[in-house]
């Protein structure tokens, strides 16, 4: 496991104080382990060890994330090109899966050359930017990762008579984007830490509905087709 010489981010350490989370202060006293041997304690509680579940905590970063290609066509070619200018902000962690050899709108973003998708565990904030359409894995693979969707697209979502996206992601106008990009740091930075828990617990019970290893995904697909049919079925009667 990582330690304090591994990494300079503590909450990522392996030590028993990360990974035992909350129960790390209850515990301290009584436990044995990687950095705590087990001869410490008396002999007595030797004797009556037990397991308790532990892991290594994900840190989330604070940049507003986006990987992709920003040289697209269509819907997205504006947004996309847009988007590349704020390479160097701070508030932004921009990489680049260009497409083929040739780029121009995102030649000065860095290239990203392995787990790109995979980063979004490790941020809080995730954007959503239509690509050569608005329907875009990328929402979804945001909410699997547990980050914020920051949906800079004419983007409604599966299920969407189901699913109140709104309770757990951020929608900035792609016009208002386009004149100012700046809008989407305000409208980021506007979210207190309260509110932000709230739409990341709104978020973890959306897998359910969204993908496809959830409870309530098939039965929203279900009652989706079900919807239609009845829809056509009124249609055709005279």
């Amino acid at each position: 496991q990582a330690s304090v010489h591994d990494t300079a981010l503590p909450s990522e350490r392996g030590d028993l104080k990360n990974r035992l989370y909350s129960l790390y202060p209850l515990l301290r006293d009584t436990i044995s382990g990687q950095r705590k041997e087990l001869n410490k304690l008396a002999s007595t509680a030797s004797r009556r060890t037990f397991e308790v579940p532990y892991g290594t905590p994900v840190a989330r970063r604070p940049e507003i994330y986006f990987s992709g290609s920003y040289d697209v066509c269509c819907s997205g070619k504006r947004v996309r090109c847009k988007l590349a200018t704020l390479v160097s902000h701070p508030a932004f962690k921009l990489v680049s899966t260009p497409r083929g050899n040739q780029s121009r709108c995102g030649k000065h973003v860095p290239v990203c050359h392995r787990d790109c998708e995979g980063a979004m565990r490790h941020h809080v904030w995730c954007i959503v930017a239509p690509g050569d359409t608005h329907v875009t894995a990328r929402l979804y693979t945001a909410i699997a990762s547990g980050c914020i969707p920051v949906i800079l697209a004419s983007v409604k979502g599966a299920f969407g008579r189901a699913i109140d996206y709104r309770s757990f992601a951020v929608f900035v106008d792609s016009s208002d984007f386009l004149v100012d990009p700046e809008v989407l740091v305000r409208k980021v930075g506007a979210i207190n830490e309260s509110a932000r828990l709230q739409m990341q617990k709104a978020l973890l019970d959306a897998q359910d509905d969204v993908l496809w290893s959830g409870t309530r995904a098939v039965q929203n697909v279900l009652d989706r087709v079900a919807s239609i049919a009845m829809v056509g079925s009124r249609v055709k009667k005279p």
